[in-house]
C-alpha cells in the first residue's frame, strides 16, 4: 500500500497531466480545425501543407510527453481520435454527385 505521501505526490502529478493533456489536445484540435478551416473558406482540396502541419503540432506534443509512457500513449490516442475526426469532416464535405467533377 502506498505511503499518504506518495498518494498526494501521484494526486498533485494527475492534475498536471490532465491540464497537459487538455492543452496538448486543443492545439492538436487546432490545427485540425484551421485546415478545415482553410478548405471551407477557399474550396481549395487540402494539400500537403496542411497535412504537414498537422502531423507536425501532433509530433510536437509527442516529443513533448516523451518522458512518460503512459503520457505519451494518451497524448498518441487523442491524435488518433482528432486525426478520425479530421477524416470524418473530409468525408462528409466530398461530393457523390456524378455532376460535381463535370467539366463543359
Amino acid at each position: 500500500m502506498p505511503s499518504p505521501e506518495a498518494v498526494l505526490v501521484l494526486r498533485s502529478v494527475s492534475s498536471f497531466e490532465t491540464l497537459y493533456l487538455t492543452r496538448s489536445t486543443t492545439r492538436i484540435n487546432d490545427s485540425v480545425t484551421s485546415a478545415i478551416n482553410n478548405y471551407v473558406s477557399s474550396k481549395a482540396p487540402l494539400g500537403p501543407g496542411e497535412g504537414v502541419n498537422i502531423a507536425r503540432v501532433i509530433t510536437n506534443e509527442l516529443d513533448s510527453a516523451k518522458f512518460d509512457p503512459l503520457l505519451v500513449r494518451t497524448v498518441a490516442r487523442n491524435g488518433v481520435k482528432l486525426l478520425d475526426s479530421l477524416v470524418s469532416r473530409l468525408d462528409g464535405m466530398v461530393s457523390l454527385s456524378r455532376f460535381a467533377l463535370d467539366i463543359d
